[in-house]
């Protein structure tokens, strides 16, 4: 019961609503050298993953890039977590409508405190060019999503974040 009063909070803390396409398909967004990155079905690990079942690897895109910045704050490194640092992954509409900067640090060193440190697993449905819902696991064996979605812009900024638990 800790734990899902744990994930609703990083979620309360975390969501800001965005306009989300219902379509699914079965490529990641494009790489930096222009081609799709196919996603596949991993039954062992009971997620999507790009390239291989062997390891969860994350697009080559500005997507992966801000969801493997994600992905190392919940492994540990928002610990150190800085105001600055925060504002360069983030929009600045995510920042002023929903949560400050301090806010993120506090639910991301929040989440890390009552549910441990997370390692990514792969993705709930094959990543879009500008949104995923990557799956977690911490160290105490609870399964999370992270789902982010990042602005069109150059740099691509963190304009959607939600921590919350997997469904089934």
């Amino acid at each position: 019961m800790a734990s899902l009063r744990t994930w609703r909070r990083a979620t309360a803390a975390l969501l800001l609503v965005v306009l989300a396409t219902t379509a699914t398909t079965a490529t990641a967004g494009a790489t930096t050298s222009g081609h799709q990155e196919q996603a596949r079905y991993c039954k062992q690990v009971d997620a999507y993953r790009l390239k291989t079942c062997a390891k969860a690897i994350l697009p080559d895109s500005p997507l992966g890039r801000q969801l493997g910045w994600v992905l190392t704050q919940l492994a540990g490194e928002a610990a150190t977590l800085t105001e600055a640092e925060v504002r360069a992954h983030f929009s600045a509409e995510f920042l002023t409508v929903v949560i400050p900067p301090e806010g993120v640090i506090g639910a991301l060193q929040g989440t890390i405190a009552e549910i441990g440190t997370m390692r990514f697993v792969g993705f709930a449905y094959p990543p879009r060019a500008r949104q995923a819902a990557a799956l977690v696991q911490s160290t105490s064996g609870v399964r999370g999503a992270v789902q982010i979605g990042v602005t069109n812009g150059h740099p691509a900024l963190i304009e959607f974040l939600e921590v919350k638990g997997a469904g089934p």
